[in-house]
């Protein structure tokens, strides 16, 4: 025997932008009146977090760039390589050597006291001290330019899981809903059991679909949390202070031409400025590895005083000196192969990363064009499909045609097509993040409009 539930059912359900239309259920037999639920209106679901604002993108950023703890350490980078330019700025290389010598000197039985001073200060006459100089400065500019990768690497992360979490929200509200919809079927069919109207397979059929509900509910505020936890742990966020977020997902867009993006890429990307100052800061490095090979002349003055002996008078000698190293065998020729070595493989290491973005690139752009397709046809063909079932299935409610077994499998169709549906939007702001982070810049302005390069 057919159990039919004589319902009058009427389920509208509009997905796009995550909003619910009224689900109502009523009955239309007397003994039903007594168990049904209130109408259950599925409308936005209150927010499950606190009350208070929610941190924006703009002050999650402001506020990771004072507190984020992968950004200390590269400040300490950057005040390291800083201390190596103060180590080059002394104008002498050494500093001044005074030295002194004296004993008796002795002539024909008569003995006096000679003494010498003498002072010498060693020079840089070719230049090493300002290639030197300038090489720590150039190493502190590839220290900046690492921060700022790291802070745009940062930004991309934080914007992407700020995304999550916003979609999360989403996903949330819609699980909720459907909790409330098994609730209101679960207590319609406990009624009609009870009034014995129906089988006790029709109340096992409304728990089993409530569980599934519930269960997809912990689920996703159990991904929402996971969530939460990884964009506080990566802003900097206090432990003791709930973090919750607000705002608006940008519009959805197609990745911008191939010529675009790597434009894009040659002007803002860090990790290749990176690689530029590094190969600045290599050859810096090789002209003063090699100028440090010229001889470092070492000039003096020294003062001598000769006692009188054997009736002589005493005698006082000035001396000025000069000397220089020869260089016949050493001339830093392991610093300079060292330091030529270091500048091929910076060179080689920027030709590698620039080639590994654009490959990245293509492929990253390929990943939201498809993913940006996959949104798209949940929204013109899956989803008002779906929305042309539930309309036939009203219909039927209404004819007396549907039992709740078929309810609980439309609705089961139902939330795996709005789950695949928030997956595929999840899946395009994560490649969007992607795209971003492989041309160091946004990628979409206001609108979902791309931006130029």
């Amino acid at each position: 025997m057919q159990l039919v539930v004589s319902l009058r059912f009427l389920l509208q359900v509009t997905f796009l932008g995550g909003s619910c239309a009224p689900v109502l259920l009523t009955s239309q037999s007397a003994s039903a009146q007594t168990a049904k639920a209130a109408p259950v209106v599925l409308a936005d679901a209150a927010p499950s977090q606190p009350s208070s604002r929610g941190m924006t993108l703009t002050e999650l950023l402001a506020y990771a760039a004072d507190h984020a703890p992968a950004l200390a350490t590269a400040d300490a980078q950057v005040a390291l390589a800083k201390a190596e330019v103060t180590t080059e700025a002394p104008w002498f290389p050494k500093n001044p050597e005074l030295s002194g010598s004296m004993g008796p000197r002795s002539s024909a039985g008569d003995t006096g006291l000679q003494y010498e001073v003498s002072l010498t200060q060693k020079l840089e006459v070719s230049g090493e001290r300002g290639l030197r100089k300038r090489a720590a400065e150039a190493e502190q500019k590839v220290a900046g330019s690492r921060n700022g990768a790291l802070i745009w690497s940062l930004h991309v992360e934080v914007h992407r899981l700020h995304n999550e979490l916003l979609l999360m929200a989403e996903r949330r509200s819609q699980a909720e809903r459907f909790v409330a919809f098994s609730e209101s079927l679960q207590k319609i069919a406990k009624g009609q059991v009870e009034a014995g109207e129906s089988s006790a397979l029709t109340l096992l059929v409304a728990d089993a679909d409530l569980a599934q509900t519930r269960s997809a509910l912990l689920e996703v505020r159990q991904q929402e949390s996971l969530t939460r936890i990884a964009l506080a742990g990566l802003v900097g966020w206090p432990r003791t202070k709930a973090l919750s977020v607000e705002g608006e997902l940008p519009g959805r867009g197609r990745a911008p031409a191939t010529e675009k993006l790597l434009k894009l890429m040659a002007k803002h990307h860090p990790s290749l400025l990176v690689r530029r100052e590094a190969v600045a800061a290599r050859q810096a490095r090789l002209e003063a590895e090699r100028r440090s090979a010229f001889p470092d002349p070492t000039i003096g003055a020294s003062y001598a005083r000769e006692p009188g002996v054997g009736g002589q008078a005493s005698t006082d000698i000035w001396l000025f000196n000069l000397s220089v190293p020869l260089p016949l065998w050493q001339r830093n020729q392991g610093g300079v192969a060292r330091a030529a070595a270091e500048l091929d493989l910076a060179r080689g290491e920027a030709t590698q990363v620039e080639r590994s973005l654009e490959n990245h690139i293509q492929r990253a752009a390929t990943a939201l064009n498809s993913a940006s397709e996959r949104v798209e046809i949940y929204e013109t063909s899956v989803i008002p499909q779906l929305q042309k079932n539930l309309n036939a299935l009203q219909k039927a409610y209404e004819l007396g045609e549907v039992n709740l077994l078929q309810v609980s499998q439309t609705r089961e169709r139902l939330l795996e097509g709005t789950k695949q549906y928030l997956d595929a939007r999840v899946s395009y702001f994560g490649a969007v993040a992607q795209l971003e982070g492989l041309i160091g810049t946004e990628v979409f302005i206001a609108g979902g409009h791309a931006v130029d390069p």
